[in-house]
């Protein structure tokens, strides 16, 4: 299996989605409780997925 990061084909193709506070500490509560992982997964640059199988991956 292949992990790829890729941008969007056009400016048109991009979203900014407005994130609310009860949103933003949900994603902040995930990260905390979560295990750290034995190893920071990079791909393409890009560290510190939201979330991550059992085997630490993206």
């Amino acid at each position: 299996m292949e992990y790829l990061v890729t941008s969007t084909k056009t400016n048109a193709g991009t979203r900014k989605i407005p994130m609310t506070e009860g949103v933003f500490r949900c994603f902040q509560a995930i990260i905390e409780d979560r295990e750290a992982p034995m190893f920071e997964k990079m791909i393409e640059g890009h560290t510190e997925f939201l979330f991550l199988d059992a085997q630490g991956m993206p």
